[in-house]
């Protein structure tokens, strides 16, 4: 099962653990893992919501596909087939999102694809958008390889009263 909801990430660090923590706190603080907002949306046909959607369409979907790792591997009777499949929704199909990003873990690698339309975007930019998205990903890994600690945030200690600010300092010290 998966969840569709919006969510507009901003973080004012310039700096990529400051980015990673305030990405985590942004994305864990959803209710329900933003379960809410497809039942508000769809099943109540909350009008408010619609409103909000229509004003402001979303520009990207995110897609985490999940670690296929754990159930096709070479112990599993099933495997992952080596050819192409082929598209996934027909080229026919009005597009949802200008831009969807869809990742996994397979064979013990993440692995990530943009989709488009080139009916909006060159296949140079997205090479761009994708060269970007690279860099800032080995910019992640290379921050928490190197790190002698975690980056903690409050969300990390649901049953303590701490802010960031004091947990910074305390791993600091």
């Amino acid at each position: 099962f998966t969840t569709l909801f919006p969510l507009t990430l901003h973080s004012e660090s310039g700096e990529v653990s400051g980015v990673i923590k305030a990405v985590k706190e942004q994305y864990r603080a959803l209710p329900n893992k933003g379960i809410g907002f497809g039942l508000l949306r769809w099943v109540a046909q909350d009008a408010e919501l619609a409103e909000r959607a229509a004003a402001n369409p979303p520009q990207l979907v995110f897609n985490y596909l999940g670690q296929f790792d754990q159930t096709v591997n070479h112990e599993s009777v099933m495997q992952a087939a080596a050819e192409s499949t082929g598209g996934s929704i027909s080229p026919e199909r009005a597009r949802q999102f200008p831009l969807g990003l869809n990742g996994m873990v397979a064979n013990g690698t993440l692995e990530f694809a943009l989709d488009y339309s080139v009916l909006q975007y060159d296949a140079e930019t997205i090479e761009m958008l994708a060269k970007s998205i690279e860099e800032g990903l080995r910019a992640v890994i290379d921050h928490c390889l190197f790190i002698e600690r975690g980056d903690y945030t409050p969300s990390d200690f649901p049953l303590a009263t701490v802010s960031q600010a004091q947990l910074d300092a305390w791993q600091q010290s």
